[in-house]
């Protein structure tokens, strides 16, 4: 079975939509976006703005991590005195956002922590920027 690509929310009942994105424009010259369900193959009038990618990721519970996604991690923060160098760490969260500069994904909020860290040890998938938290 195909994996789904992107979700999104659906115009009529502002629920998650999984699948490939489709664009068309009607006979008025507006933009439209679907979503192409691939299990039931329907398609589905999306809100655009909420389109979310899979990152192909899963969370500590086996949930696939989205773009968009709110996740909680361990984060660090080195700290130093006259008494040394000490590394402290801490569970925060951040969303995971596209940025255009470096081209890529990265999470928000973060002190030392790389979102390929975070990948690499661990999170969990608390809400979505679109959707309030768990």
């Amino acid at each position: 079975m195909k994996k789904n690509i992107y979700r999104a929310k659906s115009v009529l009942s502002d629920q998650w939509i999984y699948g490939d994105v489709f664009r068309e424009r009607n006979v008025a010259g507006d933009l439209r976006i679907f979503i192409r369900d691939v299990e039931k193959d329907e398609y589905y009038l999306i809100k655009p703005e909420t389109i979310c990618e899979n990152l192909f990721k899963s969370d500590n519970d086996n949930i696939e991590l989205f773009s968009g996604d709110i996740i909680s991690f361990e984060d660090c923060n080195a700290h130093s005195d006259e008494n040394g160098f000490e590394l402290i760490t801490f569970i925060n969260s951040g969303a995971i956002i596209w940025n255009d500069n470096s081209l890529g994904y990265e999470v928000t909020n973060t002190q030392e922590t790389t979102l390929e860290d975070i990948l690499e040890c661990g999170f969990n998938i608390i809400g979505n920027i679109y959707d309030s938290l768990k």
